[in-house]
């Protein structure tokens, strides 16, 4: 350990160590005294003397970085500056030619974006293909359905129910018709008579209305008995062998189309084109690829603060030249110290604990005394001069707004 002045506190609190060591040996000097008839007197025992240990040490952060370009090149951009106070995750600094790096990115993530959307709409497409698809085949099958029914309808005989119904049908038509006709003439008969009672009540206009009404009625009775005479005479007649081949070949056709619609179903369940798929999702792969590349060169180019803390060195200015691995930025947590202590010999390392409580004097600040305690001792030694020494760090119970980095120690673990 380097020799050093010991303060006024640390000289009185040696002395009064001394004084209790002493006499707490009283006892023993008295039984070590003379004794009469002895041939000599016994020797005098002396305690032997429990002190403290002292050591030097430094005030360091609780944490802090040093921070090295990736690359080496040219500082284009400086955006702090020495003593400033700074977030984790701040753009400290940037080497080399930024605004490229960001094109270069926006060019993968364009061409990202430009084939994923290819590939979304090719399946969208290739579901809507399915989906009318799907509506083609409905229709078609109500199509067949609908044939199927016409063939079986044409070639089956008619029942003689139906052929009944339809003459009933043509009876009550012309029955109706009969009658229509018969009111016609009642009233054209009583137009013609004039000295009729009926002018009484009715003019020649009036019964030109009703004759126009009975010529409708007549008109429509004439109608309904040509249907039925029609409806009548198709349902005597024998199957159309015409009319049942027409139908069939409709009914074939129908079919046909039915399974046309279900192949392209079929086609379409089965999604797009797999040759399609595969070079989109190649474009997608090499795109992201591309990405990842570009964003990590951007990231060697930038220097980001790792963590939250105080810019306490800024080496390099805008335009000078950086290169890998030399420290150009140092940042320090300055909110939380720590005592850094190197001079722990092997003899006093083994009489100290994790956690054992110690006092911290400070050269710059003599009136000051800290508390601390142990958070860390070194498995892996280190020769000095000759001793072989172990680093301890001790943790700050208490803090003073005027402590520097550097700062030097006497540290007393009691």
């Amino acid at each position: 350990m380097s020799a050093r002045t010991r303060s006024p506190k640390f000289s009185l609190l040696f002395a009064v160590l001394l004084i209790a060591s002493c006499l707490a040996a009283k006892p023993s000097l008295a039984a070590a005294a003379y004794s009469p008839g002895s041939a000599q007197p016994e020797p005098i025992l002396v305690p032997e003397l429990q002190t403290s240990i002292e050591v030097e040490g430094r005030i360091v952060p609780a944490k802090y970085v040093q921070l090295s370009p990736l690359i080496s090149g040219q500082v284009t951009d400086l955006l702090v500056q020495e003593g400033d106070q700074v977030q984790a995750g701040t753009l400290l600094m940037v080497v080399g030619d930024r605004q490229q790096l960001l094109a270069d990115i926006q060019t993968a993530k364009y061409e990202l974006l430009t084939a994923q959307q290819e590939l979304d709409n090719l399946y969208e497409v290739a579901a809507l293909q399915l989906a009318e698809a799907e509506q083609r085949l409905a229709v078609a099958e109500k199509a067949e359905v609908f044939a199927g029914d016409k063939v079986r309808s044409t070639a089956a005989a008619t029942p003689e129910w139906r052929i009944e119904q339809a003459r009933v049908n043509l009876q009550l038509a012309e029955n109706a018709l009969e009658r229509a006709e018969e009111n016609l003439q009642k009233v054209e008969k009583r137009r013609k008579n004039k000295d009729g009672i009926w002018y009484w009540f009715l003019d020649d206009k009036d019964f030109r209305n009703m004759l126009r009404g009975l010529e409708r009625l007549k008109t429509n009775a004439e109608r309904r008995v040509i249907d039925a005479q029609e409806k009548y005479a198709d349902l005597q007649k024998p199957v159309d062998q015409v009319d049942l081949a027409i139908a069939q070949s409709d009914w074939e056709t129908a079919q046909a189309n039915v399974a046309e619609a279900a192949r392209e179903v079929e086609s379409y369940q089965r999604g797009p084109d797999p040759e399609v798929v595969v070079l989109l999702e190649s474009r997608i792969h090499s795109a992201e690829a591309r990405l990842v590349a570009a964003e990590a060169a951007l990231n060697d180019h930038e220097l980001v603060a790792p963590i939250a803390g105080k810019i306490v060195e800024l080496k390099p200015k805008a335009g000078e030249w950086v290169n890998p691995g030399e420290p150009v930025v140092v940042i320090a947590d300055d909110a939380d110290w720590v005592v850094e202590t190197e001079d722990l010999t092997e003899i006093d390392v083994i009489n100290i604990h994790i956690g054992q409580a110690a006092t911290v004097e400070l050269d710059a600040l003599p009136d000051v005394l800290l508390s601390g305690e142990i958070q860390s001792i070194k498995d892996l030694a280190e020769e000095k001069r000759g001793d072989v020494t172990y680093t301890v760090v001790l943790k700050l119970l208490e803090t003073d707004l005027r402590l520097r980095w550097g700062m030097t120690t006497l540290v007393l673990f009691e």
